[in-house]
């Protein structure tokens, strides 16, 4: 899986430890630092993770809500735990279990 980091901290890092270096080390940092700058970035978002919330009463058996955005989706009964959305479908929240 890919791994993101941000860009700006990035760049502040190595101008920060060209400042601390001497001679040839400070202009190779400085050099990457710039090349960084140039490399187009990727249209990311953070993963949220959430859970469903169980409010079921007797007259609603399928009541789920999602505990990131609060929505409510309609979950048959007979469907098995697992087998419910692995996204909200709402707000796209990460509803997998960890292992």
């Amino acid at each position: 899986m890919a791994e993101y980091i941000d860009k700006e901290k990035t760049v502040k890092t190595l101008d920060d430890i060209a400042i601390e270096s001497r001679g040839v080390y400070s202009i190779i940092i400085c050099s990457c630092a710039r090349a960084i700058e140039r490399i187009p970035t990727a249209d990311v978002r953070p993963v949220v993770k959430a859970h469903w919330t169980d409010h079921r009463t007797i007259e609603h058996d399928g009541e789920w809500y999602c505990s990131a955005c609060g929505k409510e989706i309609t979950i048959y009964m007979g469907a098995d735990r697992k087998d419910r959305y692995a996204y909200c479908p709402n707000c796209g929240a990460d509803m997998r279990e960890e292992s």
